[in-house]
């Protein structure tokens, strides 16, 4: 998430180089409470209570940074 948001500044010129960045693990990172594996959240009852498919959290971020920009 953070390399798509320095991604995204690069391209509006908000940012001439991005840089490096270093991944860290959960386990390198250790926090009080225990982190699932796998934190993605399901849309599935989303889509079936209102016939509708969320968009990718990509095109998401796009259309949010879009409209921060044009205000």
């Amino acid at each position: 998430f953070a390399m798509q948001i320095l991604s995204q500044a690069q391209r509006e010129g908000l940012l001439e180089k991005i840089p490096v960045l270093q991944p860290v693990s959960s386990q390198e990172f250790p926090t009080p409470a225990k982190r699932p594996l796998n934190s993605r959240l399901s849309t599935e009852k989303f889509k079936a209570a209102f016939g509708t498919q969320l968009p990718s959290w990509e095109k998401g971020f796009q259309d949010h940074f879009q409209k921060e920009q044009a205000t």
